[in-house]
């Protein structure tokens, strides 16, 4: 037992320097919120130091304390009757400006220091320290950070250096740094083109990638290993330097403790994302790329997010698993006015929150669909008038108009997903978008952005059990995919097309392959010469091989299409022209249109390897008409910057659509974000308002088709194909329902 005499805080202070590495966490937690502690159970403090719960209590044993609560109870003790605040600031001495301004600072601190990830932060700590080399990189002001943090670095290992991002001597330093390279990029308020083409460079390198930005979302975490936040929790469109001066000094004191712990021979932690544990009995699930968030209200990539958060998250219904009915989830019945504009639903009871954040209420539909209506799905749920809480377990959705799409693609979607008010709350939302608290199967257990997600099967769940104990979503790159199936350290994945002829004669492997939802296309710029004309479009229509587009770039796995909407769903256009290719036809209409005129075009594209070989296709077509096109290679963030600003001829893309695909046609309205041909087209636009609010599929049939047809007379696109869903699995993985176009249901798959 520790000494009577002595308070918790004190024997903590008298211990810090002897703490293991996740007690020393927990315990800095608690010198910096005391009053918070005796109000969080043993659970929620180890989820606000990103720890487990068994590291909970060894920290309290470490303090000579039978257990947590036993030091949980000393602690409240302790503290009853002081009513100072964690930190106070005694005023007096300097005049008032002054005194405001180092107010509003240390209370920005604080609150920076109670949303800061502590497990990434020391995981960036270990990683710095066992790297063979580190480059720092910064921009603007933050080169200033860059060359702080680069400098106090060097003076505890070699092999450091920091850079200015446009330093032309930093990308050969990229170029010939050696396999276990560190790169760590710090990023202002905004992420410069530059910032980003380099942190994706880096990691195509397979070096060690970290990231230190200002707020959540931020494009480097695609490219990412680890990431942390500096920014204001409360508004992150106001960075405090402050903060990341902190953090930059944290680390180096941090990196300082590591440099002894080695010369103690105590050891350092393994560097993250490392091969996966042989023992490990847990489902590995390959993915394209990491989630940039896990909040339902601000999870923009519905390929990267959706298998995590459907994990995770109920809605008040769902997605039968392998199809697209909808049944019942979190409301166990619901209701529908006469005239449509209210949908009341009477929710289950007993649902519980993961981390003990309570019973799932009325108010948790409310706080979540509310909020969703004002993220990152503002524009496709302006229909949502309210939501009005009537009873504990009775809420009404009442909308401005009817929609469409409410039921088929937003309620069962991501936006539809319901988070505990109370934990988003707690956490803020920067904490929450890694640290997410749902209802679902499975509870969220680890995240490093850019690394691997772990879920913990719910043992609460109110519905089926899952059979897996456990989930690890792994981001994978082009080159990993072969090995890892060969080396079976990924047991399923759903492939992108370009890979699956390389892969699909490995041994001990299956394959599922479904019809897509996708819809890859060639656009024309409309309001740019020649694709103005619409004859011009029409010839280069009648020229590209898309069939070749298909063999090549696609591996010959999906079918073409020509029109968006494909077979089965509502808008599908069964009579849509099945126009071939014409070569000759196509130079006549272009000599006409043009005369002997010498075109140079600009293709803007992706940097995929399916995108490069239909670009090159598509050259190589054009160039037989007399048109000499060049490629912009732009990533997705950049490449939606650079189709808003309209500066390119032709662009090749694609939208991973929700499951009702007709709304990718509200992206060809006008003054749509969306709309990379920038096409306006008043009968195009009132159609598809009528469409959406039309409830009845049979006028709702005809409206899209309508709509369809005003496209293909204008020749805005040249549909490619919906892709496919190819599924990789070892033989041993059941992978249980899958959805028609091949998205896995991960709570249903198992091992035989």
């Amino acid at each position: 037992m520790p000494p009577t005499d002595m308070s918790p805080l004190d024997i903590l202070t008298s211990k810090m320097g002897f703490l293991t590495n996740k007690a020393s966490i927990i315990g800095r937690f608690v010198m910096d919120s005391p009053h918070q502690v005796p109000h969080l159970s043993s659970r929620k403090l180890a989820a606000a130091c990103g720890t487990s719960e068994s590291s909970v209590i060894r920290f309290a044993r470490q303090l000579g304390y039978p257990g947590y609560v036993e030091f949980q109870t000393a602690l409240e003790t302790c503290l009853k009757g002081r009513k100072t605040r964690p930190f106070e600031i005694t005023k007096g001495h300097a005049p008032p400006f002054l005194e405001d301004q180092l107010v509003r600072s240390y209370t920005a601190m604080h609150e920076f220091i109670h949303t800061l990830d502590m497990k990434v932060f020391r995981q960036l700590v270990t990683l710095i320290f066992q790297s063979r080399k580190v480059y720092i990189a910064g921009e603007g002001p933050t080169f200033h950070f860059a060359a702080q943090m680069g400098w106090e670095i060097s003076q505890l290992r070699s092999g450091v250096r920091f850079f200015h991002i446009r330093d032309r001597e930093f990308e050969t330093e990229l170029l010939e740094a050696p396999k276990g390279t560190c790169v760590v990029f710090i990023s202002g308020r905004t992420c410069s083109r530059d910032m980003v083409r380099a942190c994706r460079t880096a990691s195509a390198l397979d070096l060690w990638v970290a990231a230190i930005a200002s707020h959540l979302p931020c494009p480097l975490a695609d490219f990412s290993y680890l990431m942390l936040t500096h920014g204001n929790p409360q508004d992150s469109s106001k960075p405090n330097p402050l903060n990341l001066n902190f953090m930059i000094s944290c680390i180096c004191r941090m990196a300082r403790d590591e440099e002894l712990a080695l010369a103690e021979g105590t050891g350092l932690a393994p560097i993250p994302g490392g091969n996966a544990d042989p023992e490990d009995q847990a489902l590995r699930i390959g993915m394209w790329a990491a989630p940039a968030s896990l909040d339902p209200a601000f999870a923009a990539g519905t390929r990267r997010e959706w298998p995590v958060i459907s994990c995770l998250f109920n809605g008040l219904v769902k997605y039968k698993e392998g199809s697209w009915d909808i049944v019942p989830d979190l409301a166990a019945s619901w209701t529908m006015s006469k005239d449509q504009m209210t949908q009341i639903f009477y929710l289950r009871k007993g649902v519980e929150f993961h981390r003990d954040y309570g019973e799932l209420t009325a108010e948790d539909v409310k706080f979540s669909l509310e909020r969703a209506s004002q993220g990152y799905f503002k524009s496709v749920m302006a229909f949502l008038e309210r939501v009005d809480v009537i009873d504990r377990y009775t809420v009404a959705l009442v909308l401005r108009e009817p929609s469409a799409h409410l039921f088929p693609s937003i309620l069962p979607f991501i936006p539809g997903k319901i988070v505990s008010k109370r934990a988003m709350e707690e956490l803020g939302s920067v904490r929450f978008a890694f640290n997410p608290v749902g209802s679902g199967p499975y509870q969220f257990e680890a995240h490093s952005a850019g690394d691997r997600i772990r879920l913990e099967r719910f043992h609460r769940y109110w519905d089926r059990q899952p059979e897996m104990k456990a989930l690890e979503f792994i981001p994978l790159k082009e080159k990993q995919i072969q090995t890892r199936f060969k080396s079976g350290r990924i047991h399923i994945t759903r492939l992108p097309f370009i890979h699956f002829d390389h892969i699909r004669e490995l041994p001990n492997v299956a394959y599922d392959v479904n019809h897509g939802l996708d819809h890859w296309m060639i656009g024309f710029n409309v309001n740019r010469e020649p694709f103005s004309d619409i004859r011009v479009r029409r010839a280069v229509r009648r020229a590209l091989d898309v069939d070749a587009i298909l063999r090549r770039a696609f591996g010959g796995v999906p079918e073409r299409s020509f029109a968006p909407i494909p077979a089965g769903a509502v808008g599908y256009w069964a009579d849509a022209p099945r126009r071939r290719r014409d070569t000759e036809r196509a130079r006549t209409e272009i000599r006409e249109a043009l005369g002997d005129r010498e075109i140079r075009a600009n293709l803007l594209i992706m940097p995929s390897e399916s995108d490069r070989i239909a670009g090159e296709i598509i050259r190589d077509n054009l160039a037989e008409l007399g048109i000499q096109v060049s490629f912009t290679v732009r990533n997705s963030e950049i490449f939606n910057d650079a189709a808003a600003q309209g500066d390119f001829d032709l662009y090749f893309t694609f939208c991973a659509c929700p499951i009702d695909p007709a709304m990718t046609l509200n992206w060809f309205c006008s003054k749509e974000p969306w709309n990379c041909s920038h096409w306006s087209h008043r009968e195009f636009d009132r159609t598809i308002d009528r469409a959406n609010r039309q409830i009845n599929p049979d006028k709702r049939q005809a409206l899209l088709i309508r709509a369809q047809e005003l496209m293909d007379e204008e020749c805005v696109v040249v549909w490619v194909t919906n892709g496919s869903g190819v599924v990789l699995r070892q033989r041993h993985i059941d992978p249980g329902k899958l959805f028609p176009d091949g998205s896995l249901a991960p709570w249903l798959i198992r091992r035989k």
